[in-house]
């Protein structure tokens, strides 16, 4: 996934015509701003953008390449980017607690705890901050899986529900915090039926 989220930066950044040969079909979703599905004997049985691929599939052949589950590869379709990310409470190693539960809301029940460089390194519950001292990395329980932009709302979801927190840490190519996207947030763009399509 790291290496395909860095050749699409690369493309984006050159912005080059790239012609890319796979059998695999959500690798293809993934990468391509079209795709070209051949039959035996090299017969093209669809040549279609990423989405009508999925959403009409011009034949029973075609429909089968792709599979059964079309409507979570059309997930595949948009990015981490696509999605408004959700601020999160911050605390720095470091940082004296006082001033991380100044910065708490009512609600507050976790805080991403971050090196100086803002690196996540994990979560601490707020009821943990209470006393004097600094925040100390070894407090920070790991958990969140680490997004990049470019991933795509496909692999985010996969990677979330498998983590324990269920919440997906945004990073950039430097692995600095970006924000956090939550599984609701994937799942209310799937119930609007309007997955963005973010383009390759």
């Amino acid at each position: 996934e790291r290496l395909q989220n860095e050749f699409l930066r690369l493309q984006a950044r050159l912005r080059k015509t790239i012609v890319f040969v796979t059998h695999d079909v959500d690798e293809a979703i993934k990468m391509a701003d079209r795709i070209v599905i051949l039959q035996v004997g090299g017969i093209v049985a669809q040549y279609d953008t990423p989405d009508r691929l999925l959403a009409a599939p011009a034949s029973d052949f075609v429909e089968r390449f792709v599979g059964a589950d079309r409507g979570l590869k059309r997930l595949s379709l948009a990015r981490v980017r696509d999605l408004t990310l959700e601020p999160v409470i911050t605390a720095t190693v470091g940082e004296p607690r006082s001033a991380v539960r100044a910065r708490l809301t009512d609600n507050a029940g976790w805080v991403l705890v971050t090196d100086e460089r803002r690196h996540p390194i994990g979560w601490v519950d707020a009821a943990d901050l209470a006393g004097d001292g600094p925040v100390d990395a070894a407090m920070a329980v790991p958990g969140s899986s680490l997004l990049q932009p470019e991933s795509t709302l496909r692999d985010a979801l996969s990677t979330m529900l498998a983590s324990s927190a269920q919440v997906g840490v945004v990073v950039d190519e430097r692995e600095e915090l970006l924000g956090v996207v939550s599984v609701a947030a994937i799942s209310a763009t799937m119930q609007d039926g309007a997955v963005p399509d973010g383009g390759s």
